[in-house]
């Protein structure tokens, strides 16, 4: 019997785990889903950048690979979903966190490195 190919979507939390894993397991019976949890918004995160994002996202998948112990060729499609947080905030609105990380607040979005947010 043949090994399913896989479906790896790349995703910020849980809760976009959560909230999709079902729908796509329902809606795909000849492809296994998988999810890369980055826990946070890689194109934000400290080091990375338009020059360096590609690479920094097949870091990722790679580690993913090994992982679940599969080879490349049984990755069929690679689907990276992102959002749109703050892409239509006035940088007025974009502060600097206290925690140094990342919140969302009705007044504004407080960053550990605001200009990140701001680009």
């Amino acid at each position: 019997m043949s090994r399913k190919k896989v479906v790896l979507f790349i995703v910020e939390g849980i809760t976009d785990e959560d909230s999709l894993s079902g729908i796509l397991n329902k809606l795909t019976d000849q492809k296994k889903i998988k999810f890369l949890i980055i826990r946070e918004d890689i194109t934000t995160m400290p080091g990375v950048s338009t020059r360096n994002i590609k690479e920094r996202i097949k870091e990722r998948i790679d580690g993913e690979i090994k992982q679940y112990k599969l080879k490349s060729n049984d990755i069929y499609q690679i689907i990276h979903l992102v959002d749109t947080d703050g892409c239509f905030i006035h940088e007025k609105y974009v502060f600097q966190s206290s925690t140094g990380k990342t919140i969302y607040e009705e007044k504004g979005i407080f960053a550990k490195i605001p200009l990140k947010i701001i680009e």
